[in-house]
């Protein structure tokens, strides 16, 4: 009879490898939840920067900026700042005017 109220006093107390598991599992626990957070903020960030990518496309449609305006301020830069012959002749060759 003695060693059955032991098991019942081993079962209700638990031993330290079960109490250390105990804490393991809270730990990993811990760290899923800082991953899910984590990955919320990042999607949320991820959100910001499509609002912000499709605001500013829209502002670029609103005052009529093309692709071709931004091919020409690179062709003049080209072309003046940095002596490129090319960038000049082609210049020329689209607008029909002196660089």
């Amino acid at each position: 009879m003695n060693s059955s109220k032991s098991k019942k006093g081993v079962e209700l107390f638990p031993y330290p490898q079960t109490v250390s598991a105990l804490a393991r599992a809270m730990a990993k626990q811990q760290i899923k939840n800082q991953v899910k957070l984590s990955r919320t903020r990042r999607s949320i960030a991820r959100l910001g920067w499509a609002i912000l990518g499709s605001y500013l496309l829209i502002l670029a449609a609103f005052f009529g900026v093309t692709f071709s305006d931004w091919e020409q301020k690179r062709l003049i830069h080209a072309c003046h700042v940095a002596g490129s012959a090319e960038a000049c002749a082609e210049i020329k060759q689209r607008a029909g005017a002196r660089p």
